[in-house]
């Protein structure tokens, strides 16, 4: 048992030398639930606590950013001496685009993310068909279906004739993002 158990107080807590105390355990990797059993209270008291006090908010936040920063340095100190796995590492974190595990070219990467876009966009036409179509009655929502639909095929008509200078199609959302 820790010996700070005994001070439950908010009060206590939010006294300077005992913010101190809070940063120092995160900064030495307490988590959360950790801290608040060296406090004496429980993980939700001091949940509460933060969302309620700045002062204890930014302890727990700045123990932990504190401690990141140094294990950050120790990597970057370490990639720089040639230490072939912080090197790899570092890369992998900090130069994705260039430096990642994936199968996919960039390329492809791109037309992946074009065509997710594009799912959410159609997902989010179907959700509002529906909706509509609650509103309103059979005949109008059938009309509204043959318009969306309509739309719809258009736009996806025009998006295969429209050849980029490379000759591949331009999704719609492609050209939202350029």
């Amino acid at each position: 048992m820790s010996k700070y158990r005994t001070r439950k107080r908010k009060e206590y807590w939010l006294e300077p030398e005992n913010l101190v105390l809070i940063r120092y355990w995160r900064r030495h990797g307490c988590t959360v639930t950790e801290t608040a059993k060296n406090m004496g209270v429980g993980e939700s008291t001091l949940y509460k606590w933060s969302k309620d006090e700045l002062d204890i908010r930014e302890a727990l936040k700045t123990g932990k950013e504190t401690a990141i920063a140094a294990v950050e340095n120790k990597l970057y100190s370490k990639a720089l001496s040639g230490n072939l796995t912080a090197i790899i590492f570092y890369l992998k974190n900090n130069a994705r685009s260039i430096y990642n595990d994936s199968q996919l070219s960039p390329e492809e990467i791109k037309q992946v993310k074009a065509r997710t876009r594009k799912m959410i966009a159609d997902a989010r036409i179907s959700e509002v068909k529906a909706d509509i179509a609650e509103k309103m009655s059979d005949t109008s929502a059938e009309q509204l279906d043959r318009i969306l639909d309509t739309l719809v095929d258009e736009v996806e008509a025009d998006d295969v004739t429209k050849k980029s200078d490379d000759g591949k199609a331009n999704t719609s959302s492609e050209k939202l993002s350029e």
